[in-house]
């Protein structure tokens, strides 16, 4: 009888798939192109992460980690390297990015295939506006017409899109001979 009954508790389970679907991993190493500039991410287990950076100038490492949690993507990085430049070259490019380290940059992460994401900045949450005196608007808005102060009040204009970079994974090469 416990068998019988064991059975039908997990079969809405088997029926359902069990959640045996496995669900996207950022793991791995992606590419990602922005402006003049490539670069690959890789993103460890640990939740460690490296962007290989080719500029016209050359390479640059930039070290950090990643911490994902459902839909958001927190980058945060800590360290530069630039093998390959002069002393000097290096320090211009560690000091022109020195502001960029230890601040971490929030994004939405959506996965469109195993093979391809988006990271999309999360938008910032603006202080809610003032209402403005009865009869008027908030400067550069058009009030929906029959709105009271307060509806006008909610048609300040948003900002300007989020920022987006679109990540597609690197296949890794089978080796000769395996």
């Amino acid at each position: 009888m416990k068998a019988l009954a064991l059975s039908l508790a997990l079969l809405p389970i088997a029926l359902l798939g069990g959640g045996c679907k496995k669900s996207p991993s950022l793991l791995g190493k992606w590419s990602v192109s922005v402006k003049e500039m490539t670069g690959t991410f890789e993103f460890q287990k640990d939740d460690k992460m490296v962007l290989a950076v080719t500029t016209p100038g050359g390479v640059i490492n930039m070290l950090g980690e990643c911490k994902l949690k459902g839909e958001e993507a927190t980058l945060t990085f800590s360290d530069v390297q630039v093998p390959g430049q002069s002393d000097a070259n290096g320090k211009l490019i560690k000091d022109a990015l020195k502001n960029e380290l230890n601040k971490p940059q929030i994004f939405r992460v959506i996965f469109v295939s195993d093979d391809e994401v988006a990271f999309t900045e999360k938008p910032k949450v603006a202080p809610k506006p003032a209402a403005p005196p009865a009869g008027t608007t908030p400067a550069g808005t058009t009030p929906p017409a029959g709105a009271t102060p307060a509806a006008a009040a909610k048609a300040v204009p948003a900002g300007p899109a989020p920022a987006a970079m679109t990540l597609k994974r690197v296949k890794e090469q089978a080796k000769e001979g395996a």
